[in-house]
């Protein structure tokens, strides 16, 4: 077996501490190193890496793949809300209907 493929197969004891470290620790990226190549006069560093930042989700070849809006009131703050409840209840509406959207699509893909 190559050097390449003994340091892929340590991707899989890696794999489940690195989504669980990304997601108590509320960090987007999450990274290891699983080794380094030498190739004539080049290093190769071998990583596996774990994301939740969907910008920068990739296909099967590596090509970005299309990066979908957020929802209208994702990032909106609760005196906004509060705000919006008040005197914009139309856009508030707009707003949870659009997240209730996303949730489904969400929920569809899984």
């Amino acid at each position: 077996m190559s050097e390449a493929i003994k340091m892929a197969a340590t991707a899989a004891d890696c794999v489940e501490e690195l989504i669980t470290d990304m997601l108590s620790g509320n960090h987007p990226d999450n990274y290891v190193l699983l080794g380094t190549l030498q190739s004539a006069n080049t290093d190769i560093q071998v990583q596996l890496h774990v994301m939740q930042d969907e910008r920068k989700f990739i296909d099967e070849v590596g090509a970005p793949l299309i990066a979908k809006t957020p929802a209208a009131l994702a990032s909106t703050s609760s005196k906004d809300l509060e705000f919006m409840l008040i005197h914009k209840p139309n856009e508030l509406l707009k707003g949870i209907t659009e997240l209730q959207q996303k949730l489904n699509e969400y929920t569809d893909e899984k």
